[in-house]
């Protein structure tokens, strides 16, 4: 079976308790939906019904890991009965929770935008019971007011199923009909696929910002006189982005569907003789990637992830599905002396037909020509738009030596597992010496002093904007650093600027999400963080980053949950088991609390003593506290004392060392004080509200 939508195994998920099926009821509505839907809708939904659910599994019992992945579907419709709600059973457990976490992880979201403007969650509720209080609670609790279609059957003493032949609508206290309640089924869940295959359109207007027409081949405007540039509503952003960059939006009912225009471009494999291009060949993908990314209706997944599977023989199929995408461009660069061969072909992953390829015999001054033509070959097979003016971003001209030598650099920074930092400075160091002239080297350079050495790191980011003043990695670099700096306006100016110029960018992306998190602006983080996941949905910095958003968003199981996927992405990232331990911590399981064997002695310290206190010993915190101030060695000192008195409720000393961490200018203090969870009970305190308005 598969769905309409490219990427899911069902249409539809039916979820109930084995109690409410055994005269029939479920099967009997299930086959009357069938029926229903095919005089609704055009295309044939499948459905996922299991006749025999896996009701009243322990926690020691084996569940079927393929249930996994026939939930992912478009729509999941819960029976909801006097015993669906209950946490200790499979439905609610396996079935409910875990659809809920994956659609809330997904491309396109939990609920959507219908085309009236209305908003639809795609969990839809069909209740065959009323419930009770604490039963309605649990339900609205995880997926909001509830808002179910109802196939109950009331009279006096009576709260039962309505059935379809047998009972009359003037006998009934609801006085509905079962056909009826069929119907609006069947049409939410038509509203529901159109919303997910054709996007609500746009039609809020908005003047450019000025610096749109900073450089030749990007989107100018002029602001009109006398008034200052308006930029783009964040509502605006946030749709608009959404629609063309993950949904695209269908202009015809004949179109293919949205997810059909979306490409990989792998590392292209090194055929020289000496095979010493390796470089060469990711250079290629890098630009051809660059080129494509400024169609507005295709999605092209970012570099990191695409480069995951540089070495590899993976069967393209797999590599669709983990990467989300329909096609695969590969290829393969053969140098000689006076003469470059590129091939390249672009291959569907449900199938692996070839939808395109070429071979191209050029001269290395010509090597352009061959990238701008592959993408624009790309976006005809595609039906992408890809304007005429949108060539390489930059025609620079590299040589061999530093290149080579940048992307050796780029694969550490991506990494970024223990000692890869050092690793991909030199390399970075390396390549400006063999040539200074590119500013994307300059800004990952730069990248490597970030709170380290800030004087260095602005001195090679400001080298990176003489270069190229719109360079999207500097820009972002700007943007973070003005953050630490405490001016959140300029953060917010610059990053904005950089998705205005960047829309499909992964690094603007996941430091949109960083710094509009650092801002308070939780709800739209949360968005900038996954469109950045999806985009690349291989970076672990981009889990990472929304990792932080869900604990700021005090959502610690979903913290978890981004976090253990990030773990399958990266084993040995960097910082990642201190979330672990504070999502822990937070939610109160101290037991669960654990740090590894690399973990400093003041690391260890710090959550001892939060933790002894949070037990009521305090003795034992004393001694655990004044281990840590004895060994912390980090610049965010004075935070990092706040939040320890916090958890022991020693208030005025908190707030004493906000003040200090602020005199100090702590970059942590920035990043976190409008949205840090255990800085909660000093919020209302007036030296803290005093440091806190310095930040507006």
């Amino acid at each position: 079976m598969a769905s309409v939508i490219p990427g899911f195994e069902y249409d539809i998920f039916i979820s109930y308790r084995h109690n409410d099926n055994l005269d029939g009821w479920v099967t009997d509505f299930v086959q009357n939906l069938e029926k229903e839907l095919r005089s609704t809708l055009k295309e044939t939904l499948t459905i996922y019904f299991d006749k025999n659910p896996h009701d009243g599994l322990l926690e020691t019992h084996d569940v079927d890991d393929s249930l996994k992945e026939k939930l992912k579907c478009l729509i999941f419709i819960p029976i909801i009965s006097q015993t669906y709600c209950d946490p200790k059973s499979f439905a609610w457990k396996n079935e409910f929770l875990v659809f809920k976490n994956q659609a809330s992880e997904d491309q396109f979201g939990l609920k959507l935008k219908l085309g009236n403007g209305n908003v639809a969650n795609r969990i839809l509720p069909v209740r065959i019971h009323d419930l009770d209080a604490d039963d309605k609670t649990l339900l609205e609790n995880e997926i909001g007011p509830l808002r179910a279609i109802d196939f109950i059957f009331k009279s006096s003493g009576v709260n039962r199923p309505l059935r379809a032949m047998e009972d009359h609508p003037q006998d009934n206290v609801n006085r509905t009909f079962y056909r009826d309640q069929i119907n609006k089924v069947a049409n939410a869940v038509k509203e529901i696929i159109t919303a997910i295959k054709n996007p609500a359109p746009i039609t809020t207007t908005y003047q450019q910002p000025a610096y749109a027409d900073a450089s030749a081949g990007r989107p100018t405007t002029k602001p009109t006189r006398n008034r200052k540039p308006i930029f783009i509503t964040l509502a605006v952003l946030l749709i608009a982005t959404a629609s063309y960059f993950i949904y695209q939006q269908l202009k015809s009912n004949n179109q293919q569907p949205p997810l059909d225009k979306s490409v990989a471009v792998l590392p292209f494999d090194d055929m020289s003789p000496n095979h010493d291009q390796e470089y060469f060949g990711d250079g290629m993908a890098e630009e051809i990637i660059n080129v494509l990314a400024q169609s507005e209706d295709l999605r092209v997944i970012g570099r990191t992830s695409s480069f995951q599977f540089k070495g590899k023989n993976e069967d393209l199929r797999t590599i669709g599905k983990i990467l989300g995408v329909s096609t695969v461009l590969e290829g393969s660069v053969r140098k000689s002396e006076n003469l470059i061969r590129v091939t390249a072909q672009l291959i569907k992953t449900e199938d692996g037909t070839h939808l395109w390829s070429k071979t191209f015999d050029r001269k290395p001054a010509d090597i352009f020509s061959i990238q701008d033509e592959i993408a624009s070959a790309i976006a005809s097979a595609l039906k992408a738009t890809l304007s005429p003016n949108l060539t390489s971003e930059k025609k620079e001209v590299w040589n061999d030596e530093a290149r080579k030598l940048y992307q050796s650099g780029r694969f550490y920074f991506d990494r970024n597992s223990e000692g890869d930092g050092s690793r991909a400075g030199d390399f970075f160091q390396q390549s400006l010496k063999s040539d200074s002239t590119h500013a994307i080297v300059w800004a990952y350079y730069a990248t490597m002093y970030f709170g380290i050495d800030n004087v260095s790191f602005e001195r090679f980011n400001r080298k990176a904007l003489q270069l190229d003043s719109l360079n999207s990695d500097a820009l972002v670099n700007e943007a973070v650093n003005s953050r630490n700096r405490f001016d959140h306006k300029t953060a917010k100016r610059i990053i904005d600027k950089a998705f205005f110029l960047y829309p499909k960018d992964a690094r603007v992306l996941r430091n949109l999400c960083n710094i509009y998190t650092s801002l308070g602006l939780l709800d739209q983080a949360l968005v900038f963080g996954k469109m950045a996941i999806a985009s690349d949905p291989l970076q672990a910095r981009a889990y990472d980053n929304l990792n932080a958003t869900y604990y700021f968003m005090k959502q610690y199981d979903s913290s978890n949950r981004v976090g253990r996927k990030l773990i399958e992405v990266s084993p040995n990232y960097i910082g990642l088991r201190s979330y672990f331990a504070t999502n822990y911590f937070m939610m109160g399981q101290y037991d669960s609390v654990r740090l590894d064997m690399n973990s400093s002695v003041a690391e260890k310290a710090f959550y001892e003593c939060a933790i002894s206190f949070a037990k009521g010993d305090k003795k034992t915190s004393d001694e655990k506290i004044a281990l840590y101030k004895l060994n912390i060695k980090f610049g965010n000192a004075n935070y990092s004392l706040a939040l320890i008195h916090c958890f022991r409720k020693e208030y005025d000393l908190a707030v004493d060392y906000i003040e200090k961490s602020y005199i100090a200018r702590e970059g942590s203090l920035s990043s976190n004080i409008k949205v840090e969870p255990a800085l909660d009970p000093i919020r209302n305190h007036p030296r803290f509200i005093a440091i806190l308005k310095k930040f507006d």
